[in-house]
This record gives C-alpha cells, sequence and structure tokens, in this order.
C-alpha cells in the first residue's frame, strides 16, 4: 500500500480539522495509526496534522503504524491547557 491520505503532509497539509478524521483516513488506507505527538505551532492550527512519519507515495505494508504530529496551536494557545506529548494512537 502507499501512504498519501489526504490531508496528511506529502499530500495537502493541514486539511484535516480534526485528528479523529486523520485517524480514521489512515486506518481506512490499511494502515495502523501509530504515536500521537502534540507540537505547540505559531504555523498550524490547533489540532491540525502537521507532519507524518513517513512521505507520501511511500510503498507501505499493509497494516504499518503510522506516526503523526498534530499542533497545539501557539504557545498562547496551549498554556490553556491540551494534549501531553506523546500519546498512543
Amino acid at each position: 500500500l502507499s501512504v498519501g491520505t489526504p490531508g496528511i503532509p506529502g499530500g495537502a497539509i493541514a486539511s484535516f480539522a480534526a485528528v479523529d478524521t486523520a485517524k480514521s483516513e489512515i486506518i481506512a488506507a490499511g494502515f495502523k495509526v501509530g504515536n500521537i505527538y502534540y507540537e505547540e505551532s505559531d504555523e498550524y492550527p490547533k489540532n491540525t496534522i502537521t507532519s507524518q512519519q513517513y512521505k507520501s507515495g511511500e510503498e507501505l505494508e499493509e497494516g504499518t503504524a503510522i506516526d503523526i504530529v498534530v499542533s497545539k496551536g501557539s504557545s498562547s494557545e496551549s498554556e490553556e491547557g491540551g494534549e501531553t506529548t506523546p500519546s498512543e494512537g
């Protein structure tokens, strides 16, 4: 199978509004959700996928776990509380 789920970087960065949507798309493509890391970002809105473990189009075995990085928003947003880093998928 090939990585390239729409909205996961390498494809169209930041098109997922919700992490749950990205998880569903990874699973639907035949992969597993690996670790989910949360990082502050002034560039990407909160809960936006900012990167993934593999490049888009890379051939992987079915069932491969894919780690993703999710924006916690800017440092001012994350001071209000949020997810810890990392979390299991």
